[in-house]
């Protein structure tokens, strides 16, 4: 699909005259179903390491998490995934103007993104990746320690410190990467116990735990 667009592409500009990839037909690409790890799942993971494409928590596993997690320096990170699903990419370049606490928003503006192994800031995913979040007050208190604690990393760095803007930063104030994030996560995920979920997982698990809460589809 992506040869047949750049291909497309080079007939617009003269510099083939037919798109030879033009008659293939693809086959409809299946999308994997995120599954719940019920306790039956649970099980068989237990005991022979199966698992899901797209594995997703209970509320319960979830709460376990972040109990587990509540001292980590990113735990307000993994908060808010879970509770309003952001995308791995929106997270890592959220910055502190894209936050009114006092309103308990959140404005998805940008995300930032790897590229040929440099972070490039660039804008949500889609047109409807440009939106609004509500925040519930557990995360907004999430968001206002990490503050806290993100000002604290300021001073102790004192020059080292690199002043960005973004929310989930290293120590020294830099962006913190995309990849890091999902291998920080996997490396407490692990430790935790509980049955495997990317963080990925971890969005998709927000849209449940709105449902289970009431919220309207």
């Amino acid at each position: 699909a992506t040869l047949r667009a750049a291909l497309t592409g080079a007939v617009r500009a003269g510099l083939i005259s037919v798109n030879p990839g033009r008659h293939p037909e693809l086959p409809k690409a299946a999308r994997p179903r995120p599954q719940v790890w019920t306790p039956a799942l649970t099980e068989r993971w237990q005991q022979d390491g199966w698992r899901p494409a797209v594995g997703v928590w209970t509320a319960a596993q979830t709460a376990q998490f972040l109990r587990q997690v509540r001292g980590h320096r990113l735990y307000a990170l993994f908060h808010l995934v879970a509770l309003r699903g952001p995308r791995r990419g929106e997270a890592a370049g959220l910055r502190w103007s894209d936050l009114d606490l006092d309103a308990g928003t959140l404005t998805v503006s940008g995300q930032l993104q790897q590229l040929g192994g440099r972070l490039v800031a660039g804008p949500p995913k889609s047109d409807a990746g440009r939106r609004v979040i509500a925040l519930d007050k557990t995360t907004i208190t999430a968001l206002r320690e990490h503050r806290i604690r993100q000002h604290a990393e300021r001073a102790a760095a004192g020059t080292r410190w690199t002043e960005t803007g973004y929310v989930f930063t290293t120590v020294t104030g830099t962006p913190f990467r995309p990849d890091r994030m999902t291998r920080l996560f996997a490396k407490l995920v692990a430790a935790s116990g509980l049955p495997p979920v990317t963080l990925h997982g971890l969005r998709h698990g927000a849209a449940t735990l709105a449902l289970a809460a009431g919220a309207d589809l």
